[in-house]
């Protein structure tokens, strides 16, 4: 499966990552299970690898938000 997506990642340019960044944020934002979460953050780091920095540069933003968003929404279960 994994495989798989990343033959997709290769294909992604900037109109399809426009489209694809605000369902990337819905599915970190409201998945219930740890797995999706870390499937989608292996999916966006993926992305910022394949993809050219012209094309990554105008959602950094948003996808960086969306990383703190998550590790501030799931670190409260595990402090000390």
């Amino acid at each position: 499966m994994s495989c798989l997506l990343l033959q997709c990642i290769r294909q992604v340019d900037a109109d399809t990552l426009s489209a694809l960044t605000p369902r990337l944020i819905d599915l970190i934002k409201y998945s219930v299970g740890l797995g999706t979460k870390v499937g989608v953050a292996n999916v966006i780091t993926s992305i910022c690898i394949q993809c050219s920095l012209d094309d990554v540069q105008p959602h950094a933003g948003q996808l960086n938000m969306i990383s703190i968003y998550t590790g501030a929404h799931c670190n409260h279960r595990f402090s000390l």
